[in-house]
């Protein structure tokens, strides 16, 4: 409700409620016309309370059916995509973090995402970051051979994973950002903000070097207890709050599609 409305309102109000105070205060008729002049005082308390209320209704009404039409056309061109785009999210880091690869099974992915949340101490810890993963290297001169392996460490996988989801998010901004409603753009962008700024996921320049020298260490076994910690603590409390966002996320895109 604008301000010209709640003004007459206002207006009409004081008028009603000075009418009521002098004619109960001055003799202008029987006593019987009393109750009238007490209901005319509080007539517009009791009218602006349900203009209030009203008004309040009416703007969360509007609010609500604003964003289902900003869901609507959002979903409309993008559902394919962002169902796409949430599985990446969970498939770059169940790499990561078990170094497994899924198919497209939707129920596997969630499941996997899951138990990493709920076993991260057991994908997670000093004697995993320091072991790191052994990748089979293909073998032109004999590629049935599985004796040449790499060592790779989490750090190195999480840069590469970190690069694959922001240019992702990147990409779905690019083609959808004007149809996007506020809520998923918001969560979709905490997201973004916190693998832009973790030394383990960041394609930042300076913070690629910092990780470069702990690739460097890894691959010389030269990373100390302190070290280990460290990158144990920093892989764990990542993926908590990662899997805190991408829940908040797909919750928000639920909650947009039971509104169609």
């Amino acid at each position: 409700m604008n301000k010209k409305i709640w003004g007459t309102v206002i207006f009409i109000g004081v008028f009603v409620f000075i009418i009521g105070i002098v004619g109960l205060l001055t003799p202008l008729g029987a006593e019987k016309w009393n109750f009238i002049f007490e209901n005319l005082i509080w007539l517009p308390f009791e009218i602006g309370l349900v203009v209030f209320v009203l008004d309040r209704l009416m703007k969360k009404n509007n609010e609500l059916l604003e964003r289902k039409r900003e869901f609507n056309d959002y979903y409309e061109v993008a559902e394919d995509r962002v169902i796409e785009l949430l599985k990446q999210f969970k498939v770059q880091t169940i790499m990561l973090y078990k170094n497994k690869q899924l198919g497209q099974d939707e129920s596997t992915i969630n499941d996997e995402f899951e138990n990493i949340h709920e076993n991260l101490n057991e994908y997670i810890n000093k004697k995993t970051i320091e072991e790191g993963y052994k990748m089979p290297v293909f073998d032109k001169t004999n590629p049935l051979s599985t004796n040449h392996v790499l060592k790779i460490s989490h750090i190195t996988l999480a840069g590469e994973k970190g690069e694959i989801i922001i240019r992702e998010i990147r990409d779905h901004y690019s083609l959808f950002i004007k149809y996007m409603p506020k809520n998923v753009f918001s969560k979709m962008d905490d997201i973004l903000k916190l693998l832009e700024t973790s030394i383990l996921f960041s394609q930042n320049q300076y913070l690629k070097i910092g990780r470069d020298v702990i690739v460097s260490k890894f691959e010389r076994t030269e990373l100390i207890e302190h070290e280990l910690e460290s990158l144990t603590h920093l892989f764990k409390k990542w993926f908590q709050e990662f899997f805190e966002l991408v829940n908040k996320l797909e919750t928000e895109i639920k909650k947009g599609k039971s509104t169609k």
